[in-house]
């Protein structure tokens, strides 16, 4: 990217690696040019008759993203962050947008979310080495903390205002019509003192039906303008934000890595452990319900009822902190005693051990703390071990 003498800038070239059919954000984004002779990130550059050639460059745009996300530079901080752009809209009872909002979330190193400004890209440089680290981000707690935080006091703010208006075109309509039918009431009263025609009276009748089943239909229309939901919450981009001095990515990487290895040694053990108590387990962590593993009990020989339980799996050094996200905490207190808490302590030691909490919404809410910055509800690993299962 180099800056033009008129202040723009242009991509003098882009790489076939960016243009490649393969990639999810050709897919999504379509295709960028193979060179842009003239971009800009500000919107209002394109009112200057000089740069009505230009092109606006925003999140989503094609040349944005490879792959998953993009590399770049924040020469004012010390440490790496995410950034993530999500699209939101609001809609009403036919589907019809009422609000949309480009948003940016910024995602800290120790996994703390807050909102900032979406033009906040435009202080960023590119990051010109190559870089093979392979990073992952969980785009649920990101839209968790998003829908928390944002969406639903942009909703309560849209509908407040919506309801002042359709108070007002209420009254309106109600004054209005009540008007036009008194007048025509007035109007027959008149006409059969005149002694006019049975047909004349019931034509004028006739409007009257009309004028009330238009008014009730235009009153339908104003109860639904206060009737509000959330479109889909669309991911447009994110940004690996690097520090001037990058030497502590590798850390996190291996730190990612062992959390992996952490988690997926805690769900190994957990499967086990249901299987050994003679109960099938299942995992249905990719579902996204609140919960890692449904486990079916042995069927009762009388009945034929399986006991089920809901298990959410925590891998954590002993005595750490547990943290729920607001749709497994929300899941907890749903399913109440069907809902148990694993917390499997050094997975990945020898010397593991499994502590299980039933209906920890209940049994543990004391302790729980929300944790707003991160969407969290975050329990004392003090706590968890006064339910220590001996194993």
């Amino acid at each position: 990217m180099k800056k033009r003498a008129d202040g723009l800038l242009r991509i003098p070239y882009v790489p076939a690696d960016f243009r490649s059919d393969s990639l999810e954000s050709v897919r999504r984004f379509g295709k960028p040019l193979d060179k842009y002779p003239k971009i800009t990130f500000h919107k209002e550059d394109l009112d200057k008759d000089q740069h009505v050639d230009a092109v606006l460059v925003s999140p989503g745009h094609p040349i944005y993203a490879k792959g998953k996300y993009a590399v770049v530079v924040d020469l004012n901080t010390s440490e790496f962050y995410w950034i993530h752009f999500l699209e939101f809209a609001i809609v009403d009872s036919k589907d019809s947008i009422v609000y949309k909002e480009l948003c940016a979330v910024r995602e800290s190193k120790s996994g703390e979310f807050s909102m900032i400004p979406p033009d906040i890209i435009h202080d960023f440089v590119p990051y010109k080495e190559n870089f093979d680290q392979k990073l992952t981000f969980d785009l649920n707690k990101v839209k968790d903390y998003l829908m928390t935080n944002h969406l639903y006091e942009k909703r309560k703010e849209i509908l407040r205002e919506r309801k002042r208006n359709a108070d007002i075109i209420r009254d309106y309509l109600e004054k209005s019509y009540d008007e036009r039918v008194f007048a025509f009431e007035r109007r027959i009263m008149e006409a059969k003192a005149e002694g006019k025609s049975e047909e004349e009276i019931k034509k004028m009748e006739e409007e009257i039906e009309d004028l009330h089943r238009i008014k009730k239909e235009k009153l339908e229309n104003v109860k639904e303008m206060t009737t509000l939901r959330f479109g889909p919450i669309i991911h447009i981009a994110s940004f690996f934000v690097l520090p001037p001095d990058i030497s502590q990515i590798s850390d996190f990487v291996e730190k990612e890595e062992e959390k992996l290895k952490s988690e997926q040694a805690a769900m190994k053990i957990v499967m086990e452990y249901e299987k050994g108590r003679g109960w099938e387990p299942e995992d249905v962590s990719s579902q996204k319900l609140g919960f890692d593993i449904r486990s079916l009990g042995p069927v009762d020989p009388e009945t034929g009822y399986r006991e089920v339980r809901r298990i959410e799996v925590k891998a954590r050094k002993k005595g750490e902190n547990i943290r729920f996200t607001i749709n497994e905490w929300l899941k907890a207190k749903q399913l109440k005693e069907t809902y148990w808490l694993y917390v499997v302590w050094n997975p990945t030691s020898p010397d593991y051990e499994i502590v299980t909490i039933p209906d920890p919404a209940h049994n543990l809410e004391y302790a729980a703390k929300e944790i707003k910055s991160i969407s969290h509800y975050e329990i004392d690993g003090k706590e968890i071990q006064k339910f220590k299962l001996e194993v």
